[in-house]
């Protein structure tokens, strides 16, 4: 039970920390465009080489090899996030998976512990940094 929560949230957790790192606004997240910077192969990432249309997978894939990725390059990347849909595909699995791990405990009695790990999992599925 709680083990499913865990994993559950963990994956929410983390397809959160792809999105923030990848699309937020350093001002408002403390983070960079980071993820894109690394060339991590995060969720969006995985999203259009699965899921986008070829055009995309090339363009995406020819700027994560380059050896210097620059700010017009970023700006292409987002916009490949946001036409092949990777975007919304993002806050949909972390919606998905944050309400599996909150269904995982629904058999816990009720406690304070319960309601902790509840709030814990829509903070964690609605945090912007």
């Amino acid at each position: 039970m709680l083990g499913n929560y865990g994993k559950y949230l963990g994956i929410a957790f983390q397809i959160e920390d792809d999105f923030i790192s990848s699309l937020g606004e350093e001002k408002v997240t403390g983070k960079s465009v980071s993820d894109i910077l690394k060339k991590r192969k995060t969720f969006m990432v995985c999203y259009v080489n699965t899921f986008g249309k070829s055009e995309y997978k090339k363009k995406l894939n020819e700027i994560l090899r380059k050896d210097i990725i620059g700010s017009d390059d970023i700006v292409e990347i987002k916009k490949i996030f946001e036409e092949t849909g990777a975007i919304k595909a993002s806050k949909e699995y972390i919606s998905y998976y944050t309400n599996k791990a909150i269904e995982s405990i629904k058999n816990l009695k009720e406690s304070d512990a319960k309601r902790f790990l509840i709030e814990l999992a829509y903070y964690l599925a609605n945090r912007n940094k």
